[in-house]
Parts: structure tokens; C-alpha cells; sequence
């Protein structure tokens, strides 16, 4: 079911550096599933497949009711959707050594560091285009 989820929320967010970030930031935090509140379908009152997507004024609001390291995710995320913006001072020092990977991709993510390239060289000449990859990838889900 939540591969569903996420597979719709990646969808939705699809085109925007900012967006993608913060879905696969909720996701890998383990805050996006089809019980979040926040987590919100588009087609509710039409017999279309669900549309999901996420509404960053609830996100915001709810984050009030859990714990540190998640409300700053919560609102880190909420904030990359383009709603208030996060006090960094209070924060990232509410994350572990995971999470702040976590947040660093989305950063790089959000950034579009992974669509940089460079131009590649031979013989003094330009002669094509070299992908660099993102400046912080997005570290392996262990769970």
C-alpha cells in the first residue's frame, strides 16, 4: 500500500526540483503514508484513481503534534513545498547523523545538482558534456 503512495506523491511531484525533494524527504523520514493527514487526494469526490498529493499548510499545522526530529523534517519538507519558512537555527540541530543526509539531498535535490554537468575535454577542445551527479545523493533506505 505505501508503495502506492509513494509512487503517486513522486508522480504529482514530478517536474519541480523543490517538490520532488520534499516528497522523497517525507518519504525516507517515513512521513508520507496514506494515513498522513497531510497526505491529501485530489480525486476524493470524482470516481478517478486516486491523485495524491501534499498539503503543505496541513503538514505545517500537524507537525505541532510530533516528536522534534520529525517536526523538523515535517517542516523542512513543508517549507521546499513552498509554504512558511524553517528557522534552520531550531531546526537541524533536531536531527540525527541519518536525517541530515536526509535533508543534504533534498537540499542538492532541490537545487538540481543532479542534472549539473561539465563540459568534458580532449585534445584542448570541447568535445561533449560530462554528467557530474548530484552534489549529495540521496543515501540508501535500510528499511
Amino acid at each position: 500500500m505505501s508503495e502506492t503512495v509513494h509512487s503517486n506523491l513522486r508522480s504529482w511531484a514530478t517536474g519541480s526540483h523543490a517538490t520532488e525533494a520534499a516528497v522523497e524527504l517525507l518519504i525516507r523520514a517515513d512521513l508520507a503514508s496514506g494515513g498522513s493527514q497531510w497526505v491529501r487526494d485530489a480525486s476524493l469526490e470524482s470516481s478517478e484513481p486516486p491523485r495524491l498529493y501534499v498539503d503543505h499548510a496541513i503538514l505545517v499545522s500537524a507537525s505541532d503534534s510530533l516528536s522534534g526530529q520529525s517536526r523538523a523534517i515535517a517542516r523542512l519538507a513543508a517549507s521546499m513545498l513552498g509554504g512558511d519558512t524553517v528557522d534552520l537555527s531550531t531546526a537541524l540541530p533536531a536531527l540525527d547523523r541519518d536525517h541530515v543526509m536526509l535533508v543534504l539531498a533534498a537540499v542538492a535535490h532541490a537545487a538540481g545538482s543532479h542534472e549539473d554537468s561539465a563540459p568534458r575535454m580532449a585534445g584542448g577542445k570541447v568535445v561533449g558534456t560530462l554528467a557530474l551527479g548530484p552534489a549529495f545523493a540521496w543515501p540508501q533506505l535500510t528499511r
